[in-house]
C-alpha cells in the first residue's frame, strides 16, 4: 500500500518557495514542519494530539464544524501552493482525499461523528472508527484493515464510500 509519504512532505516543508503562501497554507506548512517528524516515528496518539491541538483553535478540546471547515480550506490552499512540489501519486491522493471531504461537507462530517448530538466531535467521537492505537505510527494504523473499523467508515460515508476503498487501496465494505 503506497501512501503520501511523509519525508516527501518533510522535504517539501523546508523548501523555500519563490511564490508566498496564503495564510492558511502557512499554517499548514507551519504544522507539517512540527508534526511530520512526529507522525513518522511516534505512536498514533502523539500524531493526533499534534492534528488535534492544531485544529481545536479555541482549546475547548472539541471540534467544531467551523474549526474543521478552516483546516479543509488551509489544506486546500496549501495543496495549491505545492502542488507542482508533490509526486503524480501524491497529487492524487490529495486531490482524491480534498474532493472527498467537499462532497460529504464538513457539516454531514460533524454530524456523522457526533453521537451524543451536541454538535461538536470530542476526541472518543473522532476516534470512533479506529479500533486499534497499539503504539505504531498513524500511517500505519490507518491502512491496517484490522486497526479501523472499515464498516463503520463506509456507513459514515454512504455513498462516496468506494472512493474511500481506492484511497487507501482496498474496498471499503
Amino acid at each position: 500500500m503506497r501512501s503520501v509519504s511523509f519525508l516527501t512532505l518533510m522535504f517539501i516543508a523546508t523548501q523555500a518557495s519563490a511564490e508566498a503562501p496564503t495564510l492558511g497554507a502557512a499554517a499548514i506548512e507551519g504544522f507539517l514542519q512540527e508534526s511530520v517528524p512526529i507522525c513518522i516515528a511516534a505512536p498514533a496518539e502523539d500524531c493526533i494530539d499534534a492534528g488535534w491541538n492544531h485544529t481545536d483553535t479555541d482549546a475547548d478540546n472539541r471540534l467544531s464544524a467551523s474549526e474543521l471547515d478552516t483546516v479543509r480550506s488551509a489544506v486546500a490552499e496549501w495543496f495549491a501552493w505545492r502542488r507542482e512540489d508533490l509526486t503524480r501519486y501524491e497529487q492524487s491522493v490529495l486531490t482524491v482525499g480534498i474532493g472527498l471531504i467537499n462532497a460529504i461537507g464538513v457539516e454531514r462530517l460533524v454530524a456523522s461523528y457526533d453521537t451524543n448530538g451536541d454538535g461538536w466531535v470530542d476526541r472518543s467521537e473522532a476516534l470512533a472508527d479506529i479500533v486499534q492505537l497499539d503504539g505504531r505510527p498513524l500511517g500505519e494504523i490507518i491502512v491496517d484493515p484490522n486497526a479501523v473499523d472499515r464498516a463503520a467508515l463506509a456507513q459514515r460515508l454512504g455513498a462516496l464510500s468506494p472512493i474511500l476503498g481506492r484511497l487507501l487501496g482496498q474496498e471499503s465494505r
